[in-house]
């Protein structure tokens, strides 16, 4: 009733304007209004430039009846014809949504962090499955930019409009034209009906770079290929008076040093962007020094637009004639609004998948939500299905019921082979370089299965770790979780090349155990794990760096523990290496019971001695972007245990919990960074040179609560409450790519002696996870 109620003003409102704009007309003899179709080309982030345009035209009573539009234009095109303003337009291509469609990087915020896949060093996945023909293998993605977020964000912003048209694109508030291309037919279509996110997302699907949507079993790809300027289309869909053609497009050789430029050149075939002088008015924008992903850059690009069709405003209106009020173009833009329905779910259709796979997914999107689920809880489930990593392509269709007011969802998915591989590892200027192995497979149903063997070795770090994991059919995700680990690292005095190996091993960590794991998601960035286990622990050191390695046995400490332990994770973190946005909340409990056997060349030859102990953690990171280009983190960690010192210094410290906040001090022994409870924190500016280019600089001390002091003869005791305090620091210029990461690294330690060290990595240094802290 009050929507009725509301139309009923506004078309009231609608009809006074009209009267009063007939009053005016009937005082004065006024050229008769030419009916006006504005055709916008493609060009990328420089299509930014056609809501610029369409400001210009609105503001000085420019008539719009008909759009058409390609690639980019198509995108600015529609949302206009969907009763978009110009500064809506705008302000939706400046958002977080827009950035990740137009790149593919999902939001952390958005995904379930308890079913993401496990960190792992593998830089190639690969999926092997059977077909008819045989096996298939699946290395490279189809498209560059991964699908999901525009999957999502399309419906989200055309499904509303696409019911109010019926499929028909000249019931949007402006009739609407877009082009995408049949590549295998080698011609242009014209989308004049169905879909509208359907059909702009053809016309803008850049070839590599975004995967394309499928039209009568036919890939389609962007309209530019072979029409950047649907002049043609225009007259002969509309044939209006007067056509105002806008080309972004930069008419010049390509640049040898832009691959998207290159690739612009090379696949957009049609360069007639010629408009005839009777037919209407050719604006062309200079964006020469834009590139087609330059959306930050957005307002700039828009205020081009502007200013240019500004410099020519009353050519077109003495084209044009008698123009509309912008009062009456807001108010018809109103009452078009007025009819958009709330979008609600009652029906759910899976295809292309398995019968296992359609009872998982619609356990998720429908599982107790009532008879029908809002869009929020669409995209909620949709995120929650695709951040397990099964899904190569997960494509929403919905369809609009206009007698109960509610939409169908047909829901297309495209699931990954079971068998997965990957391969990888770590590679850097010191001893830490490894290659990694991991076989995989997987299924999808109510109670999923997953399973993996994973294998690391390298001059330092050798490991093999066994994982299975069952997905439990209940309302949270929920997860019981099998692991053994069998992995060995070593130590040196002295940080070399890979392929150095004359450097004594000054300390050997062994680590054997079993674990099972209970795992529950809290939402979408906790989880809570309860887990228990048994453990095998060697470590095998020099008991002092003052003696001759040949003429002496390494001491050698093996432990035999269980061990319970409860921890709470929250994780938004952007990048669980990297970081640079988000947060992370870490709080543990474990309790280990078990006894020690050491083996010593200089103290008692033989000791045993039972172990038990509780130890609380606390861990916090947290990132905060200041502006586009500067970010700054701050940690904090804390460790209390009530572990008991050994008889052994070098046993006391080679077991005792470590502070390593980068990713170089994880793979080497600071006994300066090594306590059984401390306080540590620091800061992390970070300076964001270019997409993906980091200037990271991080600055960390550290406190024992009681330090690990040495004695006469390998000895340990305690030192006093917070009796020193010891610095970290690390500059590192960082650049992420979507499967590794690339650092050139210099850090700094104060002790146990000021040590600088410069280095360089690949990859990441993620060994099999550890039975202790």
């Amino acid at each position: 009733m009050r929507k009725i109620f509301t139309l009923i003003i506004v078309l009231l409102s609608v009809a006074a304007v009209y009267a009063s704009e007939l009053a005016d007309s009937a005082t004065c003899v006024k050229k008769p209004r030419q009916s006006v179709g504005l055709v916008l080309s493609g060009g990328g982030a420089k299509g930014i430039a056609h809501a610029g345009v369409i400001q210009a035209l609105e503001e000085n009573g420019i008539p719009i009846d008909y759009i058409a539009g390609t690639s980019m234009g198509a995108i600015v095109g529609s949302l206009y014809a969907s009763g978009y303003t110009p500064k809506e337009i705008i302000d939706l291509i400046l958002s977080d949504s827009f950035s990740s469609w137009s790149t593919g990087k999902i939001n952390p915020s958005l995904t379930y962090y308890c079913l993401k896949p496990e960190l792992s060093p593998a830089i190639v996945k690969m999926n092997i499955g059977k077909k008819e023909s045989g096996l298939s293998t699946s290395i490279l993605p189809s498209s560059f930019i991964s699908p999901f977020p525009m999957n999502i964000g399309f419906v989200e912003v055309f499904t509303p409009h696409t019911a109010v048209c019926e499929g028909d694109f000249n019931k949007l508030f402006v009739p609407f034209r877009c082009v995408t291309s049949d590549v295998f037919n080698k011609k242009k279509v014209v989308m004049s009906k169905g879909d509208l996110g359907e059909a702009v997302r053809m016309s803008m699907t850049f070839p590599v770079a975004f995967k394309p949507i499928e039209k009568d079993g036919l890939p389609m790809f962007d309209g530019g290929i072979y029409d950047n300027f649907p002049v043609d289309v225009m007259k002969a869909d509309f044939a209006p008076d007067i056509i105002i053609g806008i080309d972004v497009t930069t008419h010049e050789t390509p640049d040898l040093n832009n691959l998207y430029s290159q690739l612009e050149s090379m696949i957009i075939q049609q360069d007639d962007y010629n408009l005839d002088e009777k037919d209407g008015i050719k604006i062309h924008i200079n964006l020469k020094e834009y590139n087609l992903l330059d959306f930050p850059k957005a307002n700039e690009i828009f205020d081009r637009g502007y200013r240019t069709t500004m410099a020519v405003i009353d050519s077109i209106k003495s084209r044009v004639g008698e123009g509309v009020s912008f009062r009456n173009v807001n108010l018809r833009r109103e009452v078009y609004k007025s009819k958009v329905p709330v979008v609600k779910f009652d029906s759910l259709e899976v295809v292309g998948t398995s019968k296992n796979a359609e009872s998982y997914i619609r356990h998720i999107f429908f599982k107790d939500k009532g008879d029908t689920i809002t869009f929020d809880n669409v995209k909620d489930a949709y995120y929650r299905t695709i951040t397990s990593g099964k899904f190569r392509d997960l494509v929403p269709s919905p369809h609009y019921n206009p007698s109960s007011g509610l939409f169908d969802l047909r829901m297309k998915a495209d699931v990954k082979d079971n068998l997965n591989i990957g391969i990888g590892g770590f590679v850097t200027s010191t001893t830490n370089s490894l290659a990694y192995l991991s076989v995989g497979y997987e299924t999808i149903d109510l109670n999923s299965f997953s399973g993996d063997v994973s294998g690391w070795i390298g001059q330092s770090y050798y490991g093999g770790a066994l994982n299975a994991k069952i997905s439990l059919n209940s309302g949270l995700p929920t997860m019981i979780k099998l692991q053994g680990v069998a992995s060995q690292q070593k130590f040196y005095e002295d940080d070399v090349l890979f392929f150095e190996s004359n450097t004594p091993t000054f300390v050997t960590k062994a680590q054997y155990y079993g674990k099972l794991i209970f795992s529950l998601g809290l939402g979408r960035h906790s989880k809570f794990d309860l887990s228990g286990g048994f453990g095998y622990l060697q470590d095998r050191f020099y008991p002092t760096k003052n003696i001759d390695y040949s003429a002496i046995s390494q001491d050698e400490a093996n432990y035999k523990l269980g061990q319970l332990k409860i921890s709470y994770d929250f994780n938004t973190l952007d990048n669980q290496i990297y970081p640079s946005t988000g947060t992370r909340i870490f709080v543990a409990a474990t309790g280990v019971l078990g006894n020690m056997e050491q083996y010593s060349s200089i103290n008692q030859p033989y000791l045993y001695d039972e172990q038990k102990w509780a130890e609380a953690e606390f861990d916090l990171m947290r990132f905060c972007p200041l502006s586009s280009r500067f970010t700054l983190g701050y940690r904090l960690n804390a460790v209390a245990s009530t572990k008991p010192l050994l008889q052994s210094y070098t046993a006391s410290i080679v077991q005792a919990p470590a502070f390593t906040p980068t990713q170089y001090s994880r793979g080497i022994l600071l006994p300066s960074f090594q306590s059984n409870s401390f306080v540590a924190g620091g800061i992390v500016p970070i300076f964001n040179i270019i997409d993906n280019l980091q200037l990271r600089t991080e600055v960390y001390a550290f406190s024992p609560m009681r330090e690990i002091c040495p004695g006469d003869n390998d000895t340990a005791s305690y030192g006093h409450w917070f009796g020193s305090i010891n610095f970290m620091g690390e500059a590192s210029v960082v650049y992420n790519f979507s499967f590794a990461s690339l650092s050139v690294y210099g850090n700094y330690v104060n002790s146990p002696k000021s040590r600088w060290n410069f280095g360089v990595s690949f990859g990441f240094f993620i060994p099999a996870p550890k039975f202790l802290r």
